[in-house]
């Protein structure tokens, strides 16, 4: 049994210039065009994207409708805890 040494399509990775170019590129380089690649990705994932666990809207709509959902429970809830002046009853102390 004879184990292959290098892939079949060597021949065709070799001289494919596409390839051989993105090998030969700085890995630096790779790695901010991957980091781009991502950023952009995630950008439309997050703002353009609707999806069907959250009733068809993006992310972000998701997350600024609870947002100003908890802010809005959150001033309520300091409203019922500290009433201002007027709104207190019984005697004044």
């Amino acid at each position: 049994m004879q184990i292959e040494s290098y892939p079949k399509n060597l021949q065709l990775i070799r001289h494919n210039p596409e390839i051989t170019s993105q090998a030969h590129q700085p890995t630096v380089l790779r790695s901010l065009q991957l980091r781009a690649g991502l950023t952009a990705w995630i950008a439309h994932y997050n703002t353009e994207r609707s999806h069907s666990a959250l009733p068809r809207r993006t992310p972000e709509e998701a997350y600024h409708d609870t947002l100003s959902k908890r802010r809005h429970n959150n001033n309520r809830l300091s409203l019922i805890q500290n009433p201002k002046p007027s709104e207190q009853t019984g005697p004044p102390l």
